[in-house]
């Protein structure tokens, strides 16, 4: 099993396909020339063979050490069954397991030193690989559109500049899921979508064969629901909205093992996560470690911090349940 911990999206120049480059603020820094590549129309193009090389964008996960209040972590995993010798000497396609932190922030990992302990992650920086100097958006929609398009966020429209309920992609826009499907890969999604909160905007449009999560951001962790108006009711299965006990980060996790364990191979399973995102609450395990430590001599903020770990642990225990 291989493991990489970086960030953000990068695209390819059309002049030189060889040369990466990193999208930053709308421009494109050449990284062989260290210079800002201009007059030339860039799109993603495909640099590593992990399906079918003409078909994939370019795609990068990250723990992003942003000077911002909020990141968003996301680690990649990518796997092959054992299963001896092969005959036939074309390489067995990996297994791909994408996990999304929402606003896990920089200094809220155990390897950046925070007061929050992130033992599963930790380990998997220490035998994967961190790349830390990447750009990224630094909320929900924008890094979702940029991540399953490989495209800067902005050429989706206004909408897509910031958290949205809006439809991101128009249909028909290649996406991660889409290219990974037309090569053979069986597609999941189990967490929060929120690239368009409607059902003919979800993710089985683009990609995905199966779906299962909050299609708007900021779910209630026990009660599934948005804020009231248009948008709460929004806990679905393949895009039909239903009730569900229990609490969201659980449900989303225990849902991915069922993939990791059921879908045929190669498989293609993203996990973007509500947590840790507001509104922060665990079930009670996760907040008794944490019940005595002091964090900050103002009562309010001290118990806001004590969730907060909370919530970081148990998001550090779910991806323990896919890695151990």
């Amino acid at each position: 099993m291989r493991a990489a911990i970086l960030p953000g999206s990068v695209e390819i120049c059309r002049v030189r396909p060889q040369c990466r480059t990193a999208s930053v603020s709308g421009r494109s820094f050449c990284k062989a020339t260290s210079t800002l590549t201009r007059g030339t129309p860039l799109r993603a193009f495909p640099t590593e063979s992990i399906a079918s090389p003409e078909r994939l964008p370019v795609f990068f996960s990250a723990i992003i050490p942003l000077p911002m209040k909020l990141a968003i972590a996301i680690v990649v995993l990518a796997w092959t069954a054992s299963a001896g010798l092969a005959e036939e000497t074309t390489p067995k396609k990996p297994n791909i397991l994408l996990i999304v932190a929402d606003d896990l922030g920089w200094a809220d990992v155990g390897w950046h030193n925070s007061r929050f302990r992130t033992p599963v992650l930790d380990r998997l920086v220490r035998e994967g690989v961190e790349l830390d100097r990447h750009y990224v958006q630094p909320v929900c929609s924008p890094t979702r559109t940029a991540l399953l398009s490989g495209r800067w966020t902005g050429r989706f429209g206004p909408q897509v500049l910031g958290p949205t309920n809006l439809r991101a992609f128009p249909l028909g826009t290649p996406t991660l899921a889409s290219a990974l499907k037309e090569s053979g890969y069986a597609t999941s999604i189990t967490g929060k979508w929120h690239l368009g909160s409607r059902p003919e905007w979800g993710p089985n449009h683009y990609g995905f064969d199966h779906s299962y999560g909050s299609l708007t951001g900021a779910v209630d962790p026990w009660t599934h629901q948005y804020r009231k108006g248009e948008w709460q009711h929004t806990w679905h299965r393949d895009l039909k909205f239903f009730h569900e006990e229990g609490n969201a980060t659980e449900l989303v996790a225990r849902q991915a093992v069922e993939w990791i364990r059921t879908l045929p191979e190669p498989w293609f399973v993203y996990v973007p996560f509500q947590a840790v995102h507001v509104p922060v609450d665990t079930p009670p395990e996760y907040k008794r470690p944490w019940s005595n430590v002091q964090f900050d001599p103002d009562e309010a903020k001290n118990e806001s911090l004590r969730r907060m770990a909370a919530f970081v642990s148990q998001l550090d225990a779910k991806v323990g349940d896919f890695v151990t």
